[in-house]
């Protein structure tokens, strides 16, 4: 039997309330900890451990089906500095000429994924250079940390109008009152109506009201559109795991705005 190189564990055995991006950092963290003391990437990666919340069988390994691994290697220039502190601070101190080569080996979309992406701009008719992206998350993420009222939220995007008339917003949300707010606002906008939202509720979020049978379809619609969003042309962003996401996918912080600690960045 062939021994693995690196074996990503499971975050949500600690911490079974952890959300889905949090996977990603993770799995990030563990590969880029190996590549720092090894000087080398490795050679096979168990990821199947991951995602145990988001899987409809156990069996199944979620990672599998939601990226495809290129392959090319990553030479060692110097040590990378990556842990979960990322999703909480200035996402313009990301050193991306180190960290998007890791995302584009080992997170690319899969085929899968690629489809998924495909049929929500072909079905929605998303053209990104006239689009911005809105991204909240509500719900129990106030228990974290300070999260934007929803008037903040809507002064961004008015400035964003303001220079950009025509621009869309493509809202997502778990929470559906800031959707049902933004879309009475500003009347231009859209949302992926694959993916679910609840009403307001402080001890609790999307994922925890996921039935079996839905939640691999979920992780495919959720990634998906992140990736989505990441194309637009710009971002209004919160602070967290998935808002991170959007930006590591997107490999730069260009025309983005992040609300952190009170203010916007």
């Amino acid at each position: 039997m062939v021994e693995l190189d690196l074996v990503v564990a499971d975050p949500n055995i600690k911490s079974p309330m952890r959300g889905f991006f949090c996977n990603f950092i993770s799995e990030l963290q563990i590969i880029i900890s190996f590549f720092n003391e090894k000087h080398r990437l490795p050679e096979s990666i168990d990821s199947s451990g991951m995602f145990t919340i988001f899987k409809d069988n156990a069996d199944i390994n979620l990672s599998n089906i939601l990226f495809e691994i290129k392959e090319y290697d990553i030479i060692y220039e110097t040590e990378i500095t990556m842990d979960f502190s990322f999703a909480w601070n200035d996402y313009k101190n990301i050193n991306f000429k180190y960290i998007t080569p890791f995302i584009n080996k080992y997170f690319s979309p899969s085929n899968t994924v690629k489809l998924c992406i495909n049929n929500f701009i072909n079905k929605y008719n998303i053209d990104f250079e006239n689009t911005a992206y809105v991204l909240y998350r509500g719900n129990d993420k106030v228990t974290e940390m300070k999260i934007a009222t929803y008037d903040e939220f809507i002064t961004q995007a008015k400035l964003i109008r303001k220079n950009n008339p025509t621009i869309k917003f493509l809202i997502q949300t778990d929470e559906l009152e800031f959707r049902e707010t933004f879309i009475n606002y500003f009347g231009n906008c859209f949302y992926f109506d694959e993916l679910p939202v609840i009403k307001k509720n402080i001890q609790t979020n999307v994922h925890h009201t996921l039935l079996s049978g839905e939640k691999q379809n979920f992780s495919i619609n959720l990634l998906s559109s992140i990736i989505c969003g990441s194309k637009c042309k710009y971002i209004i962003n919160h602070t967290g795991n998935v808002g991170l996401w959007a930006i590591l996918y997107r490999s730069n912080t260009h025309n983005t705005f992040q609300y952190i600690n009170g203010k916007w960045i």
